[in-house]
């Protein structure tokens, strides 16, 4: 089988020289070191700086496979990966959470599906090893309080060490985690509702008093009312004085005023001056 090794060029992004050191040998699979010394220079690029490094090396450094791996390694040094320090696992440890909403779903990991509370185990797990706590139970009875309600149900207690308390949780059984996110999102369900109806009584009063306003936007505060009939509106002065008509955009508007006891007091008022008919056919 022959494998495929793409030129290398030195200093082309997101190009790895281990990954080529690795793919060349790979290549070469069981030929000796002298037939890799022959073929390296053809799996460089050209005209690349990789090519141009090759170019410019002695050429009794050319001579070894172990000659030339020295000298590609000088040149291109693995890079030093920065380890998470204790702390920063403890942190990730005590901040990876487990929402309720997210349970009985699953997320793809290594290309199968998983649920999300075995995923979540797996993470734990590998960071209660960073912290060097998973022969222990440090930090155990504080991730529980932090787990959702169904979970906290069935896993809280004691235990020795994070390998029995992650078994529990992955051992919990589906259908009772179903049944307790089907719970909880009734309960956040019928806790909405009652939040719209309670906000809906609050808004009541200053609604009814709006609307009152609104129907009495013809009152003249000053005492006279303005009447509303035929083809247009009038104003009476509440005194017998005669009926003026008021056309259609006659004047601006009346700015609203504000719902003030002093206000209503002054509608009830308004509404009591107003002619009463029988509930009648003729009133």
């Amino acid at each position: 089988m022959v494998i495929h090794v793409e030129p290398f060029w030195g200093n082309k992004a997101n190009e790895n020289a281990q990954d080529f050191i690795r793919s060349f040998n790979r290549a070469m699979g069981d030929k000796d070191d002298a037939y890799k010394a022959k073929q390296f220079e053809y799996y460089l690029r050209t005209d690349s700086e990789a090519d141009e490094w090759w170019s410019e090396l002695d050429a009794e450094k050319k001579v070894k496979w172990s000659d030339i791996e020295a000298a590609f390694q000088e040149r291109w040094p693995k890079a030093k990966v920065a380890k998470k320090t204790a702390a920063e696992y403890e942190e990730e440890l005590l901040g990876l959470k487990l929402r309720i909403e997210d349970l009985g779903k699953k997320e793809e990991v290594a290309g199968r599906e998983t649920y999300t509370h075995i995923v979540w185990a797996d993470k734990m797990a590998r960071l209660a090893k960073g912290v060097e706590v998973e022969s222990g139970s440090t930090y155990i009875g504080q991730v529980i309080k932090g787990l959702p309600r169904v979970l906290k149900e069935k896993v809280a207690g004691s235990y020795k060490s994070w390998e029995a308390f992650l078994k529990a949780v992955r051992e919990v059984d589906m259908e009772y985690i179903k049944e307790g996110v089907e719970e909880y999102l009734q309960e956040q369900k019928e806790k909405e509702e009652l939040r719209v109806r309670v906000k809906i009584l609050e808004a009541l009063p200053t609604t009814s008093i709006a609307a009152i306003t609104q129907q009495m936007a013809a009152v003249n505060m000053g005492g006279g009312i303005q009447q509303q009939g035929g083809r247009g509106r009038g104003a009476y002065d509440g005194s017998g004085g005669q009926l003026r008509r008021v056309l259609p955009g006659n004047g601006p508007r009346p700015a609203a005023q504000p719902i003030t006891p002093e206000l209503q007091a002054r509608i009830q008022a308004a509404l009591a001056a107003m002619p009463h008919h029988p509930d009648t056919v003729e009133g």
